[in-house]
């Protein structure tokens, strides 16, 4: 009996300093990745920002925001009548680069909270 004690001791404090570890792991990742973000931010505070620096506002790949863009679009263009213009997210192009402005992005998330039942 005191060896299944013993066993079951050492598998507890195992266990623990195995979620502790952890834990502290995933903080320095959530601390390094938000320091990451925040600093591509203070760099660039020159008002409208690429496809790539939008995605990274949005915690989004480019490629998700890309679809994302692409798939409203296609909405909009097939259902034009009922279509709701604060669902669009807009953007300029110029030379063949997208850009997104704060504001505009910041609009866009708070009509699909507020339309998300959130």
């Amino acid at each position: 009996m005191r060896r299944g004690n013993d066993v079951l001791l050492l598998c507890s404090v195992l266990l623990a300093g195995a979620i502790s570890f952890s834990g502290i792991r995933i903080g320095q990742s959530v601390k390094e990745s938000h320091a990451s973000r925040e600093a591509a931010f203070t760099v660039n505070e020159k008002g409208l920002w690429t496809l790539e620096e939008a995605a990274m506002y949005l915690s989004l790949q480019s490629g998700e925001l890309y679809s994302i863009i692409k798939d409203l679009e296609l909405q909009e263009s097939s259902e034009p009548s009922t279509w709701e213009p604060q669902k669009s997210l807009r953007y300029v192009t110029y030379n063949g680069s997208d850009y997104f402005s704060r504001a505009e992005l910041d609009r866009w998330i708070r009509f699909n909270i507020n339309h998300s039942g959130m």
